[in-house]
């Protein structure tokens, strides 16, 4: 009984310390919103991060950026920043409402005006295309999975006739 307690015991603290180690490697939307961002070559700020946007998997897409009216072309102006196109710096570390973080975009302020700009007609479009993905992508899984079914069903109905011949023929010789 007491090694079933040790082990129970065991079990236990490995499981808190996976979570602890786990707990490493999440982030918080919460402290991502409104944080600073820059362009690559640049310390000073260019805007803020107006919105984390998602997938239908909760995979971050990107980022919309708020950009500071200051900035040329681009000043007063909302814009999409595409996953890929940008990384994130934690300042701060500690508790959860302690962290902060610094977007660093991976181009130049220059280069920011070939970013979609994230107004309603952006927003609308890119929704549909998302949308469109997601349709075909649901309906190819759909269909692999009916003809996965089918194929299952075909084989089942295979094995369960060669078992019975099988069985037949073993019962003909035993008469």
């Amino acid at each position: 009984m007491k090694r079933i307690r040790a082990a129970s015991i065991a079990v236990v603290l490995c499981g808190a310390m996976g979570a602890a180690q786990a707990a490493d490697n999440l982030y918080s939307m919460k402290a991502l919103m409104d944080a600073k961002v820059v362009a690559k070559g640049d310390s000073a700020t260019v805007g803020e991060v107006g919105n984390v946007i998602v997938d239908q998997g909760m995979t971050i897409s990107g980022l919309v950026i708020d950009m500071d009216h200051g900035v040329a072309a681009v000043g007063g102006h909302s814009l999409f920043v595409a996953r890929g196109q940008f990384w994130v710096q934690t300042e701060r570390e500690g508790a959860l409402d302690q962290v902060q973080y610094v977007v660093h975009l991976n181009e130049p302020i220059a280069a920011a005006a070939h970013y979609p700009q994230a107004d309603e007609s952006w927003w609308q479009s890119a929704k549909g295309a998302a949308g469109a993905v997601w349709h075909k992508t649901k309906s190819t899984a759909g269909s692999a999975w009916d003809e996965t079914k089918a194929a299952t069903g075909r084989a089942f109905d295979a094995t369960k006739d060669a078992t019975k011949n099988v069985f037949d023929s073993i019962r003909e010789k035993m008469q």
